[in-house]
């Protein structure tokens, strides 16, 4: 019995319009070729049916499906069919693609491990893009996995990259599909699996039919990879626990493996992996449209609020708020902030001023300059001058925000001059008044000048282990004393008494 005959090394040898270049792959039905033109001189990709293959129909048909059917669709996201004949030597058929340069998801995730969320969500929205228009035109792929999703190298630098859906090998015709191309002569049977157990769908592993839906739970596995950095049943290591684990096991959610990903994003990828399909997105686009808007939301999360800028003298919010310019913070948060500042300058029906950079901020409230001495024949400060009224002991005069916070006063006997209260900003009482309402700040209390001097307190020490409290040095605190004399010369008399009498005279 003599060996099996050996594949020729170029399938494509004999050919008057294509010549390979190099293999770039081989899987179970065929091998991936590059291969050049030799008319025009340009490089595309042949797949081509293995020769042992060769005599069966249903594969051979199942290669005009797919040559038609990505030959019809004109998206980005689909790789493009040119062409589709049969080898020169053999007759077995191949279809010719574009050459596509970068790698595939999977390559994508080994090399680098799991992704940055809002870029998995671009590559995500990207494939579903893809998939939504073959659904459109009545196809279910059935085999979407990270080996059938490539990235493009983008052409120039900080551009985004382009995700190609490959592969419909094994893809669906939907019945009644008018664009579709024609369906299979040999139909799939029922009960036979078709596709990748890793990336089944429960509907795939039961064997039962299989609508776009499947396509969307593939996705939904897809997405918790690229977030995760591995699958949701990747404890399961064989073909039967993998089935299994589609159908009956509820998966993690993705943030578990992954601190990064937000709740919603979470309820989003668990809603596409739902075991019902009917509880999974109804499309590739209601599917890609959610994965957008969060995406949309995570990047203006992470902008710096630039326009909230510090330097706005008349408005205290900006003040105290100056950080943002430069920190990144919610956008609910910068929502509030900017809220609030719009209502407190149309209260006040001023404008917020701006400065300059490099322009010094005026002193406020809080931030008092470093008080200075008076030269030689000055007078210090809270003192009057010549030809002045003297100051008067009254309290601070108040304000239409309570008690005037700029009034300084200091303590009689004190010998360190009062700091000059800063300048206030040039707005009315009700500006004012408009401004701080919403902070709810407390009135400040007015510093009231102490009448006389006050004597140092003088505390007593006595000869019990009991406590007692300090008696101050005054008319009352002797009269209370000798009262306790008195008690003591009765209640004990004698010498004790005496004693005592000296020790607290």
């Amino acid at each position: 019995m003599g060996a099996p005959e050996e594949e020729s090394d170029d399938p494509l040898a004999g050919h008057e319009r294509y010549r390979s270049v190099r293999t770039l792959g081989e899987g179970g039905m065929g091998q991936v070729l590059e291969a050049e033109h030799l008319l025009l001189g340009t490089h595309v990709v042949v797949k081509v049916l293995h020769e042992r293959l060769a005599g069966q129909p249903a594969l051979i048909d199942r290669m005009r499906l797919e040559a038609q059917a990505l030959a019809r669709l004109t998206h980005p996201n689909l790789v493009r069919v040119t062409d589709f004949d049969v080898t020169a030597d053999s007759g077995r058929p191949f279809l010719v693609m574009e050459l596509l340069k970068g790698r595939s998801l999977r390559e994508e995730l080994a090399a680098r491990g799991k992704l940055p969320v809002v870029e998995a969500l671009a590559l995500c929205r990207q494939a579903l893009a893809g998939l939504g228009a073959a659904h459109e035109a009545g196809l279910i792929h059935r085999d979407i996995k990270l080996d059938n999703l490539f990235v493009c190298d983008s052409a120039r630098s900080g551009e985004e990259r382009t995700v190609k859906v490959l592969d419909f090998g094994v893809a669906k015709v939907r019945d009644g599909s008018a664009t579709a191309p024609a369906p299979l002569a040999v139909p799939t049977s029922t009960g036979v699996i078709v596709g990748t157990p890793r990336f089944f769908s429960p509907e795939q592993a039961r064997g039962t039919p299989v609508d776009h839906r499947g396509d969307i739970y593939a996705m939904g596995l897809v997405l918790y990879m690229l977030l995760a950095g591995q699958g949701p049943f990747d404890d399961a290591i064989n073909t039967t626990d993998m089935a299994r684990a589609h159908v009956f096991r509820e998966p993690d959610p993705p943030s578990k493996h992954s601190r990064g990903v937000p709740p919603e994003l979470d309820g989003i990828v668990l809603r596409a992996l739902a075991k019902d399909p009917g509880a999974r997105f109804a499309s590739a686009t209601s599917f890609a449209q959610e994965l957008e808007r969060i995406q949309k939301a995570l990047e203006k999360r992470t902008q710096p609020l630039a326009a909230m800028a510090p330097g706005n003298e008349q408005d205290p919010l900006a003040g105290a708020m100056g950080w943002a310019a430069t920190e990144r913070i919610s956008p609910e948060a910068a929502e509030a902030i900017t809220k609030a500042r719009a209502a407190r300058i149309a209260a006040a029906g001023a404008q917020p001023t701006t400065r300059s950079p490099g322009q010094a901020a005026p002193p406020s409230v809080g931030h008092q300059p470093a008080p200075t001495l008076p030269s030689a024949g000055q007078p210090r400060a809270g003192q009057p001058g010549p030809g002045q009224p003297a100051r008067s002991s009254a309290p601070p005069p108040a304000t239409a925000l309570g008690p005037d916070p700029t009034a300084v006063t200091r303590r009689a006997g004190s010998h360190a001059p009062a700091p000059t209260a800063p300048a206030m900003p040039a707005t009315t009482p009700a500006q004012r008044t408009a401004y701080m309402a919403p902070l709810d700040l407390p009135p400040r209390a007015p510093v009231l000048a102490p009448t006389e001097p006050m004597r140092p307190p003088v505390s007593v020490q006595r000869t019990s282990s009991v406590p007692q409290p300090s008696v101050a040095a005054s008319p009352k605190g002797f009269s209370s004393r000798l009262a306790i004399v008195i008690v003591l010369l009765a209640l004990a008399g004698g010498g004790i008494a005496t004693f005592l009498l000296l020790r607290n005279l």
